[in-house]
């Protein structure tokens, strides 16, 4: 790979390195305060919270660094995708020990350091499966890639063209058939051999591409009824809908008895289970399983309450045009992803 995409890449984990450890500081003393507010401090519920923020800061990591890839001139080469994975696994390798600090630092926090080495296998098994998720994602599209700059590269077909201006001009066009016959059926018959060849060459590939690994997220609202938001494009826009719905929706006042809010750890972020390169912004309303008329019930109780004025309608009512409630079928999600693996 070209020595300039490297240093590029190296250049963009560099500053993911430092966006996302600050975000997770920032993140962590955010929670300490609402916490400390509830009376949750020193509760394991938010050795847990930071537990989810490292996690969400892999998959942060993973999905910018997929993005910032489709931005670069790649060249598809049979050691494009090891070289892509060194470089990453060496990006995330020098994030993760600084983010698994922060986890030891809050267990010695809430006075509970032997928790650290109890809980660090959780964080790690999670990442793992967000990590495979990636590589899955970085190989097909690679897969696209390599189709792509196939088929934009013929350089037989100009020759084609020049050899027949040559042949038809003058006297020369008694020459035409033969030449026809040469430099037409000949490639043609060569590319014909050539893609039986490309075929089995990228059978492994196709066969691997037909496996999935599903989010945590994903995995929770599997064969469940839930209410979808709204939809993005790509990953990193799913995420930030869902982060401005978050925050309109805790400034709503949608609250339960003890005065917190609803779903405050319910909103998630998922692959559409039927089309690929959409995302879903949506909230498991209820733990457990739960009937379609139940979570629509939930979704009018919060839609009642988010046109109730002109302000919360601003805020947050205008996130609710188009949504509903749907059923996450995990058969549908295996039909668009391929076999779910890592589980």
């Amino acid at each position: 790979m070209d020595q300039s995409l490297i240093k590029n890449i190296q250049g963009r984990i560099d500053v993911l390195k430092i966006e996302l450890i600050d975000n997770l500081d920032e993140n962590i003393e955010r929670m300490k305060a609402e916490h400390s507010a509830k009376g949750l401090l020193r509760s394991g519920a938010t050795i847990k919270k930071v537990m989810e923020e490292i996690n969400s800061l892999v998959d942060s990591y993973y999905s910018d660094i997929l993005e910032h890839l489709k931005s670069l001139p790649l060249k598809a080469s049979p050691i494009l995708e090891e070289s892509l994975n060194q470089e990453i696994n060496e990006g995330i390798s020098s994030i993760l020990p600084l983010a698994n600090d922060r986890l030891s630092a809050l267990t010695v926090f809430v006075q509970k350091p032997e928790l650290y080495e109890r809980m660090l296998p959780d964080v790690e098994a999670e990442n793992s499966k967000i990590k495979l998720r990636f590589e899955n994602d970085l190989n097909a599209y690679l897969i696209d890639l390599l189709n792509t700059q196939e088929q934009s590269t013929r350089p037989w077909e100009d020759e084609v063209l020049k050899l027949w201006r040559f042949a038809t001009k003058g006297k020369r066009k008694v020459l035409t058939f033969p030449l026809v016959a040469i430099f037409i059926l000949m490639p043609a018959l060569a590319g014909l051999s050539d893609s039986y060849s490309k075929i089995f060459t990228k059978l492994p590939a196709i066969v691997q591409q037909e496996k999935s690994v599903p989010s945590k997220s994903e995995s929770d609202v599997f064969n469940e009824w839930i209410i979808a938001i709204g939809h993005a494009e790509s990953e990193k826009s799913a995420k930030e809908l869902k982060g401005n719905f978050k925050k309109a929706y805790l400034a709503s006042g949608h609250v339960n008895y003890k005065n917190q809010p609803i779903w405050v750890n319910d909103i998630f972020h998922v692959r559409h289970p039927k089309e690929k390169g959409i995302w879903l912004v949506v909230i498991d309303a209820f733990s457990g399983e739960s009937s379609e008329k139940q979570v629509k019930k939930g979704l009018d109780e919060m839609a009642q309450l988010a046109f109730s004025s002109r302000q919360l309608t601003n805020n947050l009512g205008h996130f609710l045009y188009g949504s509903s409630v749907i059923y996450y079928k995990k058969s549908d999600f295996i039909d668009t992803y391929g076999k779910i693996v890592g589980q």
